[in-house]
């Protein structure tokens, strides 16, 4: 299958990095082709495909519209394709209907997580409700035009198939994990002199105001262990006024792949207490280390995690729970190391690179048959 494949993403600020760089020279094995997206008008090449960005601009109207009018310039100077990829139902699949009818290849519609989401407690107003119905008028014309879509977990599957009425279509249909560069990272194990680890934003869809009261209830009884909570958080007030002067919680800005690598490697455990969380990627890189971790059961996270077998589940927003688990890592290395051995051969095998490349060529193989 000898395809020629074009990726809608929409912000990509380094393609070099091997989230990016090494899912492409993996399909380069099946396919070529071109990525476009936002970013810093730099063109930078991975396997047989080539990163083209556009300028990302502050202006959200602005922004949508020069992407838009970005993928058809690009789509035309560098086709034929036979497939197009878009991110997402939105956007990048508005701008996917346009270049598919531009020059008719097939378009795949890629679900990587939950549009209608919202926090329990955020209410109902005039402006959600027209964003919703925007939201979804925008992702009925998409699917209407699709000719595959990827899930990203099957909660997400059973909520928009029959919401979209993808049954009827009758198109292939795939769930399956988002690229992860397991290969990047090296297993170190459990350290008992690291700290527990947090990489995520933001922060109150991540849930780290429950992660800080749960640490805080086991922080007296462990005084020797830290959390470093790492992200882009645009105000860190409300969290750091929850943390309550704990000398041993840290907070530090977002990091680039190449130094988040080491943070993961570093540290005792994991933790993801996310409010809702697509497949909680993060995860599989502390597996990939060989750390336990724990998530919080919600979206694609315990399709990620196998209670007691690869790591620990609690209920979202029970902080308590969240304690106890933490604890029960705490005060038990042989759990520890056990968790550590069955996530990282978990991750390497159900998760490598190589894997995806293959489960994707056999999804795209089938949208031809």
């Amino acid at each position: 299958m000898n395809k020629r494949l074009l990726f809608l993403n929409y912000l990509i600020w380094k393609p070099e990095d091997p989230g990016f760089s090494q899912k492409f020279e993996q399909l380069s094995r099946f396919f070529s082709g071109c990525i476009l997206h936002l970013g810093n008008d730099q063109e930078v090449s991975a396997g047989k495909f080539r990163f083209c960005s556009t300028r990302y601009r502050p202006n959200v109207v602005l922004r949508q519209l020069a992407y838009l009018f970005h993928c058809l310039r690009k789509a035309r100077k560098n086709k034929p394709f036979d497939v197009i990829i878009s991110y997402d139902p939105l956007i990048c699949g508005l701008a996917g209907v346009l270049v598919k009818q531009l020059m008719g290849a097939k378009l795949v519609l890629e679900v990587n997580t939950d549009h209608f989401w919202t926090m329990a407690d955020g209410g109902h107003n005039t402006k959600k409700t027209i964003i919703e119905l925007i939201k979804t008028l925008c992702m009925r014309l998409s699917f209407s035009f699709a000719d595959g879509v990827k899930f990203i977990n099957t909660p997400l599957a059973e909520k928009y198939s029959p919401k979209f009425n993808l049954a009827k279509k009758q198109i292939p249909i795939a769930t399956f994990f988002s690229f992860i560069a397991t290969d990047a990272f090296q297993k170190t194990g459990p350290n008992s002199d690291g700290h527990i680890l947090f990489v995520g934003h933001p922060f109150n869809i991540k849930g780290v105001d429950v992660l800080i009261k749960a640490f805080n209830r086991i922080s007296p009884d462990y005084p020797e262990v830290k959390l470093k909570i790492i992200g882009h958080c645009e105000d860190r007030g409300p969290y750091e006024q929850l943390a309550d002067n704990n000398v041993n919680i840290s907070f530090h800005k977002g990091m680039f792949f190449q130094d988040i690598v080491t943070e993961f490697e570093g540290c005792r455990f994991f933790v993801l207490p996310s409010r809702t969380e697509s497949m909680g990627r993060v995860l599989v890189e502390a597996m990939a280390c060989g750390k336990p971790v724990i998530g919080s059961r919600v979206g694609g996270i315990p399709e990620m995690i196998e209670e007691n077998e690869t790591g620990l589940l609690f209920e979202s927003e029970n902080d308590e729970e969240l304690a106890d688990k933490m604890r029960v890592l705490l005060d038990d290395p042989a759990l520890e190391k056990r968790l550590s051995d069955a996530g990282y051969e978990r991750a390497k095998k159900e998760f490598s690179p190589e894997k995806y490349a293959q489960t994707y060529y056999r999804f795209l193989e089938s949208l031809f048959v």
